[in-house]
């Protein structure tokens, strides 16, 4: 990388200025009070001018390595229906909305685009503000139905509650579909198949891309 060679050039180049100051101070010429000060004020220009140079430099290239990032390629799998998942991804878990918009967006800067978003609170309230700023192609959404309620063994009951919070759900992220649906497990098998066959109905109904477990 060029970055440290640019660097050391640069505090190079400060560290001889800052050395001419001193010998100009230091000089064992006869000088009058009024030139020492014009001296100690000519080198303190210098010293500033300097730093402002290579803070500015700095400030550059961390640009550059942000924007070499961004096109930095973020490894795939395809999945059996042919959809792209990209490897890295980005949780919002136990974030505020604010936190959440800010992890968000950090991690697009990144080239990160896979987000995995907790429904029903901050987390979810945070990646629909970036939403608002962005394609809704811009991120892949990845995102689980919980599970249900220990005292929920109906089947019926268990399907209708994924229904729910899908319907709820995704006009209060902002989305008609995300990119995959997880199901987290159950203690009952009749209770899993019940809302598997729920997400294979959202599947056929283009409200996810697709399907997993979790």
């Amino acid at each position: 990388s060029y970055e440290p060679k640019i660097l050391l050039r640069l505090f190079l180049h400060f560290d001889f200025g800052a050395i001419y100051c001193m010998t100009m101070v230091n000089s064992t010429s006869t000088t009058t009070p009024v030139n020492n000060r014009m001296r100690i004020v000519t080198c303190t220009t210098i010293v500033v001018v300097l730093t402002c140079i290579v803070a500015v430099r700095v400030q550059s290239l961390h640009s550059h390595v942000k924007l070499s990032n961004v096109n930095s390629s973020i490894p795939t799998w395809t999945l059996p229906n042919d959809v792209t998942y990209p490897i890295i991804a980005s949780n919002t878990a136990s974030l505020s909305a604010s936190q959440t918009k800010a992890m968000v967006l950090k991690s697009l800067s990144l080239g990160i685009k896979n987000i995995d978003v907790h429904l029903g609170g901050s987390e979810r309230d945070g990646v629909a503000q970036v939403l608002k700023l962005i394609p809704r192609s811009d991120l892949f959404l990845v995102t689980k139905i919980d599970k249900p309620p220990t005292d929920m063994t109906d089947p019926l009951a268990a399907a209708e509650l994924v229904r729910t919070t899908v319907a709820t759900e995704w006009p209060l992220l902002g989305v008609e579909m995300v990119d995959v649906l997880l199901l987290k497990d159950s203690a009952s098998c009749d209770v899993m198949q019940a809302q598997w066959a729920v997400l294979e109905e959202l599947l056929a109904q283009g409200k996810t891309r697709a399907l997993g477990t979790y």
